[in-house]
């Protein structure tokens, strides 16, 4: 009796210090108005643009949104808001996260048997258990955590490439924007020389000095003019919606966006440029991170041929 109570109290202990889940409900509707209530230009912007700053990128100083927004601010809020960016870092997170749990202790296992006699006997009912546990004598747990550690590093190498191809496709999306608007300009400048010419070749229309035809000629192209404008105008909205889009704020967002055509690139020497190839490249920061964790995973099975001491009910043969 004593013997039940002591496995019915075990039992119970085990199932208390389990953990539990809830699932999450997936809410598109506050979703959306979270991203409505981003705040590009509050606190929490602007310390992370102090951050990038901290880390000698130029093109973050001076970050204030508020009077318009340049590339270099564009930049930062793509950093922080862009919702892949943030999926990916999220997804990240988890091999982090297993990499602190790694190198444990296997959870014991716990065996409960309950059996009723249907003949004789005072006390009918038969009640056994067993606790079986692992002692990693082959001392792989550092190992486990070591691979677990360098998957995780692996992970994070992977979020800043996504970092880096991010801000090469707004600077990209950026000029492409800019160029078009600088386009508009002009249009509207020839626009603007156009119509003073038009007018005054209407009045000397009215004395006939010249012909309907040369009028007409003039109407024209002041007409094909405008019609190329409206549509870069329509241009504009798409790579505008685009830029938006990867800064991770909503379409209908009210930006004051700056035009910038000239991206100011260091000029370093050939061996320089060599350096910068061998230490500062992303896609070779991967494939060295793969590269550790895969002698990692080999240090760990080569670990592993050490046998552990597996404590628990005796077998019979």
């Amino acid at each position: 009796m004593k013997t039940t109570r002591f496995l019915i109290a075990l039992l119970s202990a085990i199932v208390t210090g389990c953990q539990s889940y809830e699932p999450m409900i997936l809410d598109l509707g506050a979703t959306d108005d979270a991203i409505a209530r981003r705040d590009i230009g509050g606190e929490n912007a602007a310390a992370f643009a102090e951050r990038l700053r901290a880390l000698n990128v130029e093109s973050h100083a001076h970050f204030d949104p508020s009077d318009g927004v340049s590339l270099g601010e564009a930049e930062a809020i793509a950093l922080m808001f862009n919702p892949k960016l943030r999926a990916a870092r999220l997804a990240a997170k988890v091999p982090l996260a297993s990499a602190h749990e790694a190198g444990q202790w296997d959870d014991p296992e716990l065996d409960f048997d309950m059996l009723r006699l249907t003949r004789g006997g005072d006390n009918p009912w038969i009640v056994g258990g067993s606790l079986k546990f692992t002692i990693p004598l082959s001392g792989r747990l550092p190992y486990e955590k070591a691979v677990a550690f360098g998957q995780a590093n692996q992970a994070w190498r992977e979020v800043l490439a996504k970092e880096w191809r991010l801000i090469i496709q707004l600077r990209q999306a950026w000029l492409r924007w800019s160029r078009t608007r600088q386009h508009i300009a002009l249009i509207d400048s020839h626009l603007s020389d156009l119509d003073t010419v038009y007018d005054l070749a209407a009045k000397q229309r009215e004395f006939n000095r010249i012909s309907v035809t040369d009028l007409r000629v003039l109407e024209l192209d002041r007409l094909n003019m405008r019609g190329q404008r409206a549509s870069l105008e329509a241009t504009s909205t798409q790579q505008t919606m685009m830029i938006k889009s990867l800064l991770g704020v909503k379409s209908d967002a009210m930006l004051l966006l700056q035009p910038a055509l000239n991206i100011r690139a260091p000029s370093p020497s050939v061996s320089e440029q060599v350096t910068q190839l061998r230490e500062d490249n992303v896609d070779l920061a991967i494939t060295r991170s793969a590269f550790d964790a895969a002698d990692r995973v080999l240090q760990l099975e080569l670990r592993k041929q050490y046998p552990d001491l597996h404590i628990g009910p005796a077998r019979r043969l």
